[in-house]
Parts: structure tokens; C-alpha cells; sequence
């Protein structure tokens, strides 16, 4: 897994790449504290290049969007595999998060 973190006006956008697996917890935690300590009100995940999630990942990304939305920031995710993405609906997520653009 690699994440790579871009600020723009209002936002942040943390592209993530590859296989999010059980040992990759702690470095998303990481570098998820940078989209927390930042200014933006907009956070965007970008999953279209993560082709596979354990529970751990999603529970880092519930505990993102939790966190976020206690701040009153919100929380979309950008770009979502299509693996993700049925995954993501099959356990409800996507009633929770804002999803844009399934990708293939």
C-alpha cells in the first residue's frame, strides 16, 4: 500500500494504491492523522487503485469519517474500485459515505 497526500484550496486528497492488508493499520493510521491535523473542511480518499480491503482498512476509514464528521468535515470518497465498491455496499458503507465514480 502507498498513500500519497495533495492539499488544494479547501480540501486534501489521500490517493491510496495497492492492497490495503491487516499489517497496513498502522500506516494508515499515519497518514490518516495528516488529513486530521489539516485545515481543509473537504477530505477525499482516492481507492480507485485498491483492488482489495481488510476489515482493518475499513475500520481506519470509519474511524476517518467519524472523527471528520465530529469536526463538522466531510468525508468522500473520490474514486472506488469496483471490488471496493461491492464490498462497500454488500456491508452498507456506501449508506454511510459519500461515494463518487466506481472504476473498473
Amino acid at each position: 500500500m502507498n498513500v500519497v497526500i495533495s492539499n488544494a484550496e479547501n480540501s486534501v486528497t489521500a490517493k491510496i494504491t495497492g492492497p490495503i492488508t491487516e499489517t497496513d493499520g498502522d500506516s494508515l493510521k499515519e497518514n490518516f492523522e495528516n488529513l486530521y491535523s489539516s485545515s481543509a473542511t473537504n477530505v477525499l480518499l482516492d481507492l480507485t487503485m485498491v483492488p482489495i480491503i481488510t476489515s482493518t482498512g475499513i475500520g481506519k476509514i470509519i474511524v476517518l469519517f467519524r472523527r471528520l464528521k465530529s469536526q463538522g468535515r466531510d468525508l468522500v470518497i473520490n474514486g472506488i474500485h469496483e471490488n471496493l465498491y461491492a464490498m462497500f455496499t454488500s456491508i452498507n458503507l456506501d449508506k454511510m459515505l459519500t461515494i463518487k465514480e466506481v472504476h473498473s
